[in-house]
């Protein structure tokens, strides 16, 4: 069996550090789920709606994102899959529920400056996709689709 080289920013450590920043709690390495078992939510199409919303990334933690926090485990509460690039390479990190996510995160969490978080059954997701504007104003837009979670914004459309 041929063992790949593994960047030491990618090393499951590094991917650890990363999880400690996007979810409240302690973070528990068996969680990680396996790629192979993963490998059917890389083939989920997402059906239902899709709504935007993006706030000025210092205010990510604000009553206000920890309210849509709230409306979208009140709209689905199963457990979610939170993927980033480190994902791709270890598995993603299963939380019990959207409420497990910590959106106190720094700017340079990782540098592809994108979370992905997939509802275990599928029917729901969120693309975190956090971002510097032409104006030069961090910013964070929640990209949410879905059968469920996209109810939580006023706004949203169904997917064509």
């Amino acid at each position: 069996m041929k063992k790949r080289f593994i960047p030491p920013e990618d090393r499951l450590d590094a991917y650890l550090d990363e999880l400690c920043q996007l979810v409240i709690g302690p973070v528990d390495p068996a969680r990680v789920m396996d790629l192979a078992k993963a490998e059917a939510y890389r083939t989920l199409r997402q059906a239902g709606w899709r709504a935007t919303l993006t706030v000025p990334f210092a205010t990510k933690n604000s009553d206000q994102t920890r309210d849509l926090i709230h409306r979208l485990h009140a709209l689905n509460a199963e457990p979610a899959l939170i993927w980033t690039h480190r994902s791709n390479i270890h598995g993603p990190y299963e939380i019990a529920s959207i409420l497990e996510l910590n959106l106190d995160f720094a700017f340079d969490v990782n540098r592809e400056e994108i979370i992905s978080i997939v509802s275990r059954s599928g029917s729901d997701k969120i693309i975190l996709d956090f971002y510097e504007s032409d104006q030069g104003k961090q910013e964070l837009e929640f990209d949410i689709s879905g059968l469920n979670w996209p109810g939580a914004i006023t706004g949203a459309r169904r997917r064509g």
